[in-house]
Parts: structure tokens; sequence; C-alpha cells
């Protein structure tokens, strides 16, 4: 069977001014209320949700695992089966840090990221820069990268997650990040969900179409993200794409996107397996194509003293 992870964002649309941090909680755990119909396996709350509209600053916001945020939403995870990534302000012995940490369905803390690239304005105000190196925190149905705000700018720490093993990468953010997060999505091949300010919220898929976007009338975005369907470069494999359009007709869609040369199998009925015909029709996926070329490149490479017009 595919691995389908339904996952979920929203941001902050209280109308509330000025508010409180007990004001913010209790939204945020009636929207969780509302949308638990809908059987998210992962949500997505915006950067520093708790305290938005405060006014506080970060030495006034930060808090513990003990309260009152975390053990909120923790009760909450709990309470509707489903791993949350709560974002927030973390108070530690050794400092301040903006976090995402990672709920899991149990309500226990499955792991947690430390934003690697605080703003020069969250440094002043008592925030430490997080470890460098990519954070994969493993889930039930995933394992998870997440990246938050500023960090949008340094798009190799979003290509270390790929290649530590993140399957989806979420973005809490205070910014919409608008066509970075797409554009990351599309060159690592990575599903990205943006909790952001803003009624910016989004879920981009790994080949960077928009797959469901906030508005007025949705307060949260949710969609299924299908795990077992990798990309394909068109080399080399032209025959079996329409071999493959042939033998499923109707049971499968075959997009293709031409300009980048690459390709999709999308199952159309339940019984269709994406792994399954991989290995019966000996696909190579892009990520596979790309690695191959680049060690057959490497090993035909001349070296730099014996190319002159190196």
């Amino acid at each position: 069977m595919a691995r389908i992870v339904r996952v979920a964002a929203f941001t902050d649309l209280l109308e509330k001014s000025p508010r409180t941090v007990q004001d913010n909680l209790d939204w945020t755990c009636g929207i969780l209320d509302r949308m638990a119909c809908e059987k998210p396996d992962i949500v997505c709350l915006t950067e520093v949700f708790d305290t938005i509209g405060t006014g506080l600053k970060h030495a006034e916001m930060a808090q513990s695992l003990e309260g009152p945020t975390f053990p909120r939403m923790m009760e909450k995870a709990r309470e509707h089966g489903f791993n949350i990534v709560c974002a927030f302000t973390e108070q530690r012995e050794n400092g301040i840090y903006n976090v995402a940490a990672v709920i899991d369905r149990q309500g226990s803390l499955a792991g947690r990221y430390d934003k690697i690239h605080p703003t020069n304005s969250e440094i002043e105000d008592g925030v430490l820069p997080g470890k460098t190196g990519p954070t994969v925190i493993p889930t039930d149905v995933a394992r998870i990268g997440c990246q938050i705000c500023f960090d949008a700018n340094w798009h190799a720490d979003w290509g270390a997650l790929k290649q530590a093993g993140a399957e989806i990468v979420f973005f809490p953010s205070a910014f919409s990040g608008g066509r970075i997060v797409q554009a990351i999505a599309t060159l690592y091949h990575l599903p990205v969900v943006a909790a952001c300010c803003r009624q910016c919220c989004r879920i981009v898929d790994r080949d960077g179409l928009i797959l469901n976007r906030q508005g007025v009338y949705q307060p949260w975005v949710l969609a299924s993200l299908d795990l077992d369907t990798p990309l394909f470069h068109l080399d080399y494999q032209f025959e079996k794409l329409e071999a493959i359009r042939k033998d499923f007709g109707p049971a499968v869609t075959i997009r293709v996107y031409e300009e980048e040369g690459w390709w999709r199998i999308l199952p159309n009925a339940p019984d269709v397996n994406v792994s399954q015909i991989v290995a019966d029709y000996h696909l190579e996926t892009l990520d596979d194509y790309i690695a191959r070329s680049e060690a057959f490149q490497k090993a035909h490479r001349l070296p730099v003293d014996a190319n002159p017009g190196a």
C-alpha cells in the first residue's frame, strides 16, 4: 500500500487586540478541535503562534517544556491522535531558542529543531542560533525535518535535510516564503508544509506544485501527500512511460513536466502500487539518475593537472 500522509497547517487569524498567550492557546485549540474530523496525521502551527499579538519580547515569551504552551499542545495531540509541530520560544538552562517541537500522537516529545538562522533582531533579543547540521525527526508516518522563517534563505540546509533522509519539511514562519518555498520543493523534490502568517499557509508537493492554499473561507489547509510517487527523468525512459500508460490506462495518471524533463506516476485506483510499478518496469528515479550521472561524470573527469583548460 502507498504511504499516504495527511498534513495540515494554519496560521493566526484571531481578531483580538491586545491579547494574551492564553487567548492564542484557546483559539489554536479551537481550530485543532474543528479540524480533527478531517483526521490529519501531522499538523503544523505557525512560528511563535502562542505569542503573536502579545507584544512580548523573546526573553518574556520564552518558556520551558513545562508550560503553558507545550503541555496544552501535548494534550491536544493526545486527544485527537495526531502529531503536532509546535513552534514556540523555549527557555533552556543555556539560553533561549526558537524551536519547532514535534509532539507525537501519544502527546510525547518526538524531537525538536532549533532555528539555525535567527534574524539579527532575534539574536539581539536573546535568541541563540541552533546547531548546524540536519535534524531529522522520526514519526509514525514519515521522517520529517523543520525549517523556521529566516532559514528559508539558506537553501543548502534544506538539501542537507533531504540527504539525511527527511521525507517532508515543515516550515513554521512569520513570513510567507513566497516562491522560495516552491523553488526549494522543486529543486530538492521534497514536499513542504508551510504554516505562515498572513493567510499564506500552503502545502507544496515534491514537484513544486501547490496542493492547497489557505484563504478567507478556508481557516486551515490540508492535503494528502503520497510519499511513494517519486519523480522520474525522461532520459532513457520514454518507452517505459508509454508501456505503463498502455498497461494501466485510467488506473494511473502519467504527469509529464515538459520543461523540466520529468514525469510522475499518480495512482487513480487503491490497488495500484507505484513502488511495485517502479520495480516491475525497472524505473530509475530522478534522484537515482542524478546521483548515477554525477558518479559517471566524476569517473571520467580528468585530474586538474591533466586538464590545461581547468
